[in-house]
Formats: C-alpha cells, sequence, structure tokens
C-alpha cells in the first residue's frame, strides 16, 4: 500500500537480542519523537499516542511457544497464564 511516504530506518533494535535494554532504547526513541514503534496493548507505555488510519495495517506475526515438560506446579501454570495472554491478543 504506498502512501506517498518516503520512510527510513536510521535505527533499529532487537528484543531477541538485548531483552529488556532494546525496549527501553526503542521506547526512549520513540518518546523523543525520533521514530514509531509497534506494541500491543500490554506493553503500551502511558506516554504513547496511537497513531490510527495514517500507516499501512501490519502484517499476521506468528508466534511459536514452548514449554518445558518438566515444570513444577507454580511454574506449570504461568506458563498456562501467558499462553492464555498470547492468545488473547
Amino acid at each position: 500500500m504506498g502512501l506517498g511516504l518516503e520512510l527510513k530506518a536510521v535505527f533499529t533494535g532487537s528484543f531477541s537480542q538485548c531483552g529488556d535494554a532494546a525496549m527501553e532504547t526503542i521506547g526512549a526513541a520513540v518518546e523523543a519523537g525520533l521514530g514509531l514503534t509497534c506494541r500491543t496493548h500490554l506493553f503500551l507505555p502511558d506516554s504513547a499516542s496511537i497513531v490510527d488510519g495514517t500507516l499501512p495495517d501490519l502484517p499476521k506475526v506468528a508466534c511459536v511457544i514452548s514449554k518445558s515438560r518438566d515444570l513444577n506446579q507454580v511454574t506449570g501454570r504461568l506458563a498456562e497464564l501467558a499462553i492464555e495472554v498470547v492468545n488473547d491478543l
């Protein structure tokens, strides 16, 4: 979908490589007005403004969740809750 916008990626971060540090860095760049990011409602900061209708829709993504077979009751329940949350996104 062409919107007549010229976009150039000048900063990218990887959640898988740096974890929370990457999320904080990307969030700081966005909050400073240097770009935009995609977040679920679970990770949307209070200071975020939602841009609706001005950008193309995001593609569908796959999510694979795996867990150990040897979980105790507490970690097993935590895994179940995490799976429920992801399935409800």
